[in-house]
């Protein structure tokens, strides 16, 4: 059987707390870590958003480059 892998999109798009602010970051395929001027960090720092929900994304995002397979969309 073949292993299949998680993409970072998957990874980002399944975190429902982002979903409805998405569009509001500076770059399209913004993966909400590394970015200035990102909304969800934003939301973050502000507490809109939990930051053990952010923590937790990031760790899911550390899972997915780790993976011997990726898949990307």
């Amino acid at each position: 059987a073949e292993e299949q892998g998680t993409s970072f999109s998957d990874t980002k798009d399944n975190m429902i707390e982002f979903s409805k602010y998405k569009e509001k970051c500076k770059y399209k395929d913004c993966m909400h870590i590394k970015e200035e001027n990102c909304y969800i960090k934003h939301l973050v720092e502000e507490d809109i958003i939990k930051k053990s929900r952010y923590n937790n994304y990031k760790k899911f995002i550390d899972e997915v480059k780790n993976q011997k397979t990726y898949w990307f969309f």
